[in-house]
């Protein structure tokens, strides 16, 4: 089994990376209110790079939000409650979402 694929199965948010071997990938976790606009989205990612949404609450995209700035989001967990996001958009959502909770457009 190669060495990725280990990694991989032993820790799902670990990734393999060019340097070290492998890359933790920081969640945002999310229980009550946030409201993400495509400045807050790439603020983050300068801060952290690549990062996972994980949310139980309620999360809204800002309209200003495009599918450029949503590749700084590896990925978005909807444990439960709701998550908004702009009609555009909605089908890019739809990929990059798990969705236990609500996924819906405006």
């Amino acid at each position: 089994m190669n060495e990725a694929l280990k990694l991989y199965l032993m820790n799902r948010e670990k990734v393999q990376g060019y340097h070290d071997g492998g890359v933790e990938i920081q969640k945002v976790k999310n229980d009550g209110f946030i409201r993400l606009s495509k400045r807050d989205i790439l603020n983050l990612h300068r801060e952290i790079g690549e990062f996972i949404i994980e949310t139980s609450g309620r999360l809204v995209f800002e309209k200003d939000v495009d599918k450029q700035t949503l590749n700084c989001i590896r990925s978005i967990i909807i444990n439960g409650g709701t998550v908004e996001a702009p009609r555009d958009l909605y089908y890019f959502f739809l990929l990059k979402s798990e969705i236990h909770g609500r996924l819906e457009k405006y």
